[in-house]
């Protein structure tokens, strides 16, 4: 399926992409003139996460965190996302793994990598999916730990504890 065929799914997304104040200097490979939306699948969605243009990605992200645990298939995808060029797109993905839970656990690694993101929007959505992920996500103890004791952002810190405190209030991890 081309991206084109994408847009009804995706249109909540770029809605929120607008409202996020960004814009397009042309128009959308996930614009289609098919009246009729048809499911896409996780893995159709991921794959338009390699589209060159920051807004589609963007939007397809805001998609897959809409759908949440569903998304899990996308983690690989996502992961790799924690890594784009744009701010949107990065924090954007922390928020999608975030929203998959303890699924999202083969992103511990980029995530805690993430923590030490020149940005602090990235920095919290980083602590916030870590501790979404829960007890799963027992190997960033340490970086999360770094991260209250050394970021100079308080609502980084704050987050990091939380995610902590959730990480270890499991007695399985």
């Amino acid at each position: 399926m081309t991206g084109k065929r994408l847009l009804p799914l995706l249109l909540p997304g770029l809605a929120l992409a607008l409202i996020a104040g960004c814009t397009r200097s042309r128009p959308s490979p996930v614009v289609d003139d098919d009246p009729e939306p048809r499911q896409v699948s996780v893995a159709e969605l991921a794959k338009e996460l390699a589209d060159r243009d920051p807004d589609v990605r963007f939007a397809v992200v805001l998609q897959l965190r809409r759908l949440g645990p569903k998304a899990a298939d996308a983690v690989p995808a996502l992961t790799k996302a924690l890594r784009d060029r744009d701010l949107n797109v990065r924090s954007s993905a922390a928020d999608a793994l975030a929203s998959i839970g303890p699924a999202a656990a083969p992103a511990v690694p980029a995530l805690m990598e993430a923590l030490k993101d020149s940005d602090s929007d990235m920095r919290r959505a980083a602590a916030a999916a870590l501790g979404a992920i829960g007890p799963a996500a027992g190997k960033a103890v340490a970086a999360l730990q770094m991260t209250i004791r050394a970021d100079q952002d308080e609502e980084v810190r704050r987050l990091a504890r939380q995610a902590l405190r959730r990480i270890e209030s499991s007695p399985t991890s």
